[in-house]
């Protein structure tokens, strides 16, 4: 199983990031880093607002500019995605080229594709590929069974700022993660 950590962007805190990441790397699990290029993606977004709203409310800021962060991952061999230009809900190959051209000029080379809101069921179906890159949607929530249950998606996502933002603990995610790699082939 692949856990997909959504949201990762100009916000990121770098010090509970790298916690979520060890903890994933403990238990034997690959992290799929679901990467929003601009704007920011950890700000309350609502998934009713349109991409436009959206943009304006990211502002200007970019995912580079979080350098602790930047630099942790280039330190590691995680997979990448792109989880939007700015998180918007919409497709557009525009945004999705410029996602990965943003991505690889800072050294983070994509494979995927994570568009936003992909748990919720509401953008339909997908192909394979998207702009050259496989997609993940459409898959489970890892939240949905800190407690107890075994997801059966290859790939899971969750969002890591939720760990230290209330809600979950990391405490909750590694005794998932524990009682996840005692029963699965982690790979």
């Amino acid at each position: 199983m692949i856990i997909r950590n959504d949201d990762v962007g100009f916000d990121t805190a770098i010090g509970p990031f790298m916690q979520f990441c060890e903890l994933c790397d403990k238990y034997g699990f690959r992290i799929l880093q679901a990467i929003t290029p601009r704007g920011k993606p950890e700000a309350p977004i609502v998934a009713t607002r349109n991409g436009e709203q959206i943009r304006r409310r990211g502002g200007d800021y970019t995912f580079a500019q979080n350098g602790p962060v930047l630099q942790y991952l280039l330190s590691r061999d995680d997979l990448i995605g792109v989880h939007g230009l700015y998180h918007t809900p919409t497709v557009e190959d525009w945004e999705i080229e410029e996602a990965i051209a943003l991505l690889i000029s800072w050294g983070l080379t994509p494979t995927y594709y994570c568009p936003p809101y992909a748990g919720l069921g509401e953008l339909g179906d997908w192909s394979e590929r998207m702009s050259g890159l496989k997609v993940s949607a459409q898959t489970q929530r890892l939240e949905d069974y800190l407690k107890s249950g075994t997801p059966t998606a290859e790939i899971v996502y969750l969002h890591s700022w939720r760990f230290h933002r209330g809600g979950h603990t990391l405490e909750d995610l590694g005794q998932c993660l524990k009682r996840l790699s005692a029963t699965s082939d982690t790979t």
